[in-house]
């Protein structure tokens, strides 16, 4: 399943909502989930679920960036260890341990610029 049928039927869920709760809790999945590019027509047209967007938009902004400072935190700790590891002489790009932290280091690097960029289109919305 593509990222638009993935939409699609979170969609069809949230119009199938039969209460508040139920609505707020499909918003925000389309809010975390999906970029604006998606979302942005079908959520502003209904007046309802405009109304909701932002304490909704608060909420997923404070949840990620509990998840940014989480990743950073973890590429200290990485970078911690990859300290301690140089300072038992084991300095080599071929060590198996040096480049899967460096790998892990590379995905948190890339996560946070990914949240930083959902961030940004939270702030626009």
């Amino acid at each position: 399943m593509d990222k638009r049928e993935d939409y699609e039927l979170i969609l069809n869920d949230l119009k199938l909502s039969q209460n508040e709760d139920e609505v707020v809790e499909h918003i925000t999945k389309i809010i975390k989930v999906f970029s604006p590019d998606f979302y942005k027509n079908d959520l502003y047209e209904n007046t309802y679920f405009k109304s909701l967007i932002p304490e909704i938009k608060e909420s997923v902004s404070s949840e990620l960036e509990k998840i940014k400072l989480s990743l950073k935190e973890e590429i200290r700790s990485i970078e911690q260890e990859l300290i301690k590891m140089n300072k038992r002489g084991i300095s080599s790009v071929n060590d198996k341990d040096i480049s899967k932290l460096r790998d892990l280091k590379k995905e948190c690097i890339i996560l946070i610029h990914e949240l930083d960029n959902r961030l940004e289109d939270l702030y626009f919305l």
